[in-house]
């Protein structure tokens, strides 16, 4: 064979290489696109534990107050000025109320709390919600009342 030819097959090669190249080339641009488009997909959350949300309405008659808590919460300890909610056998929430005009808030880390006077008795009632429990503050909140005697 005369040396045009073999240039002339090497020229069709080269352009046959430079064909294959570019259509590989777009395969992986569409395959790119697609992985793009999948990585940019938020992620779906995963759907929320079914829990009963069921609330009761406590009532102190000593302190003339009322609130709604979590049903699953239980009062042990009860007192004329004072309650103690226990979940789990571990203290969630304690209620205290007295006549003294006190500012004083407990000094420990792991709590939330509030307190509100009473206008028509002076009487401070004193809430106060283990941290671990602190998502019921706002519920606790909204929901207290002062009640008549």
């Amino acid at each position: 064979m005369k040396t045009k030819s073999y240039i002339f097959l090497l020229v069709l090669v080269v352009i046959l290489i430079f064909i294959l190249g570019v259509r590989y080339g777009q395969k992986v641009e569409k395959t790119n696109k697609t992985i793009n488009y999948l990585i940019s997909l938020p992620p779906t959350k995963p759907p929320l534990p079914s829990i009963a949300l069921e609330t009761k309405k406590y009532l102190h008659e000593g302190c003339i107050v009322s609130f709604m808590y979590p049903a699953w919460w239980k009062t042990e300890k009860q007192s004329t000025q004072s309650a103690d909610f226990y979940f789990e056998n571990k203290s969630v929430m304690t209620l205290q109320c007295n006549k003294t005009n006190s500012s004083d808030k407990p000094k420990t880390n792991w709590l939330t709390t509030f307190q509100k006077k009473d206008p028509k008795t002076g009487m401070m009632v004193t809430i106060s919600i283990n941290d671990s429990q602190k998502n019921w503050f706002q519920l606790i909140e909204k929901t207290f009342e002062f009640t008549t005697p």
